[in-house]
């Protein structure tokens, strides 16, 4: 009786033992992260891994006609200036899928090609808009030094080049992504911006660029080649203001206008213009008023020349009468005019 209780109790304290070392043993490997990977916490927190980050932004830049598959003839094939004969030789090729009414919103030839760095726009540009964002918040500065401000500057300009390229290829309002999301974000709230307030997130992003004084306006050397510039920063700007002042996309929801001096481009709500829409001519000068910074009125020009579009036609001795008849002119607006005045 007394050998069997001694045997349990020694058994006892070795399987005890057992257990601790165990339960050490796997805490130890547990506690590890997987080969391979570190978290983003060391990635800010080192200059190198910081610097190697912002590759990832880059790492989307499209190579257009330098890859595309079957492409170097595409952009005049897929348009009424010419005929490919993809369509008797290789119909599996861009055009041939065009030209066969094969092309779909979920398989489309022109930005989804196969076998290249060209596809999957949406994807893959979304993908570098978020680590552009998560490098503008995260990135520290006390870790990359003088170097980050350029940096910064760097990832806004990327971050504008992609949601330009998206908005050309699908032309339509997008989310605007200027704080990174997580997973436990409620993406329910999340909604399309218009055609015009990702245009001005853009211009945000080309303007904070310029004003970067790190950032050089052209790239000189080859070690720093296809590296974001403020030369770029302009193009994109100016090529989004247009494209936004278009009827395509405008709606007649805003107006341009560019100050006289500076040249600088100025987006204005149409709602502010109200009435004043209709003595608005391209290219007249205007005033713009401001008061604490804020814009609030902008007042048309006093005099503009226009066409009369519609009215009825003035007969001999209408000179003399001194009336008046209404008058329809070029932007839309119905004045009166002096009954000797026509169409035209």
């Amino acid at each position: 009786m007394e050998m069997n209780m001694k045997k349990s109790i020694y058994f006892l304290v070795v399987a005890a033992v057992v257990l601790c070392l165990s339960a050490v043993s796997c805490s130890k490997y547990l506690d590890k992260a997987p080969d391979g990977q570190i978290s983003l916490e060391e990635v800010w927190g080192d200059y190198d891994k910081t610097l190697a980050y912002i590759n990832t932004c880059y790492k989307n830049l499209p190579t257009k006609s330098c890859q595309y598959f079957f492409w170097t003839r595409g952009p005049v094939n897929w348009c009424d200036d010419s005929w490919d004969g993809d369509d008797l030789d290789v119909n599996w090729a861009g055009s041939a899928l065009l030209y066969s009414g094969s092309a779909s919103a979920s398989s489309h030839p022109v930005w989804n090609v196969g076998g290249t760095v060209e596809n999957s726009y949406w994807t893959k540009y979304f993908g570098s808009i978020r680590n552009c964002a998560m490098f503008i918040k995260f990135a520290d500065p006390a870790v990359i030094g003088s170097e980050y401000n350029r940096l910064i500057a760097e990832a806004k300009l990327l971050r504008a080049y992609y949601y330009s390229e998206l908005l050309l290829w699908f032309g339509c309002g997008l989310p605007i992504i200027d704080e990174p999301y997580t997973y436990t974000d409620d993406f329910t709230q999340v909604t399309r911006s218009s055609y015009y307030e990702v245009v001005k997130f853009i211009m945000k992003d080309c303007d904070d660029a310029i004003a970067c004084s790190e950032l050089p306006f052209r790239i000189t050397t080859s070690g720093e080649a296809r590296r974001m510039c403020k030369a770029l920063a302009y193009a994109i700007k100016s090529r989004m203001i247009l494209f936004a002042a278009s009827p395509l996309y405008n709606d007649g929801n805003n107006y341009w206008f560019m100050d006289t001096e500076t040249f600088e481009q100025i987006p204005v709500d149409a709602e502010l213009i109200g009435d004043n829409d209709k003595f608005l001519k391209e290219n007249d000068i205007c005033l713009l008023q401001y008061a604490n910074d804020v814009l609030y009125a902008v007042q048309p020009p006093t005099f503009i020349e226009v066409e009369i579009t519609e009215t009825d036609p003035g007969f001999k001795g209408d000179t003399v009468q001194g009336g008046t008849k209404p008058a329809t002119i070029e932007t839309g607006a119905v004045i009166q005019v002096p009954m000797y005045l026509n169409q035209g």
